[in-house]
């Protein structure tokens, strides 16, 4: 973190000289092994020393009205003529970009491998355009993904219509905060690629903008055994990005049969059953993905220890006497 405070600093001090600026945020997306991280130079001065795979930077004054060069180089580079890609534009004082470097460098050893590329957006936001909402930008920056569409789970409707590698959706969807499965499916919509859990409310994004990258390859066995494909999250603050979590169907968890309430919801450390009990029960609590993460069988208490799970929503069985029920909670 501080090498990356620094670089940040150096790149801030490179610009100040400009009298126009525009807002800029980049994002390393790029999968490739050669490209794990990169220095990055600004009209050949290094502002970006190893940046990371998955990473973000915070969003960035950088000149505007005058043409600028982005030169993107090796990790560890010597100079800006060791760089392998570059870019000159002009940017927009009135405008504010995101920048995503996605693609492959190498020659061999990637199937399919569209060339490496930044990618521009420059509609780009900091902050949800109204009280209450998160703004999602989404970018499909898979190279062996297909066409996809992302859908709500909860209803079907198609967030993303037909996004290809390199796509950015055509506009911030503008989503009350709450917590959402996205479901990615193919173009037809009749086939579903995976499902993840975009949990806004729990995250506590109320206000805040952000862009979700398909990220990896789907099959990295035919990509040098690189990073496998998921879904992660950009924050305008920068930094590592946020892997969302594969979501699996918990229908075989859910059931009604038996009557009970816990609170609090958020929790922190105990999770508190309310239910008409008259011996011992069988706990489980499942995460979002549906994987156990606490059991107690023979449980005769009224409090739980929920103090060693992770923030999230979570989903909490309980067995009775042959009857079965099931709560949602929160857990801070």
């Amino acid at each position: 973190m501080k090498k990356f405070l620094l670089t940040t600093t150096m790149m801030m001090a490179s610009i100040a000289m400009f009298a126009q600026t525009a807002r800029v945020q980049v994002i390393h997306n790029c999968a490739d092994a050669i490209a794990d991280s990169v220095d990055v130079y600004l009209d050949g001065t290094l502002i970006q020393d190893n940046f990371a795979f998955r990473t973000a930077t915070p969003f960035i004054d950088a000149p505007a009205a005058t043409p600028i060069t982005l030169g993107v180089a090796p990790k560890n580079s010597m100079s800006v003529a060791d760089t392998i890609y570059s870019l000159t534009a002009t940017l927009d004082s009135t405008k504010t970009y995101i920048i995503v470097a996605n693609g492959i460098v190498s020659m061999s050893g990637y199937t399919p491998a569209p060339a490496f590329r930044l990618s521009i957006f420059d509609m780009g936001r900091e902050a949800a355009s109204m009280s209450g909402n998160t703004d999602v930008l989404v970018m499909h920056g898979s190279t062996d993904a297909p066409t996809v569409d992302v859908r709500n789970n909860a209803d079907n409707s198609v967030l993303v219509d037909d996004a290809m590698f390199g796509d950015f959706s055509a506009d911030y969807l503008e989503l009350p905060t709450s917590d959402y499965v996205l479901n990615i499916t193919d173009a037809s919509g009749m086939t579903s690629v995976a499902k993840y859990s975009a949990p806004l409310q729990t995250l506590n994004l109320a206000g805040g903008a952000l862009v979700v990258l398909a990220s990896g390859f789907l099959n990295p066995s035919n990509n040098s055994n690189g990073p496998a494909f998921s879904l992660y999250a950009a924050t305008a603050a920068g930094g590592a990005l946020v892997q969302l979590p594969t979501f699996t169907s918990i229908n075989n968890v859910a059931s009604n049969d038996l009557s009970f309430s816990v609170w609090p919801s958020p929790a922190v450390d105990v999770l508190n059953i309310n239910g008409k009990f008259d011996n011992e029960v069988n706990v489980i609590i499942y995460n979002v993905t549906g994987k156990p993460v606490i059991e107690q069988n023979g449980f005769s208490g009224n409090s739980l220890d929920v103090s060693s799970l992770t923030g999230g929503i979570y989903f909490i069985r309980v067995d009775h006497d042959g009857q079965v029920g099931t709560q949602r909670f929160i857990k801070n």
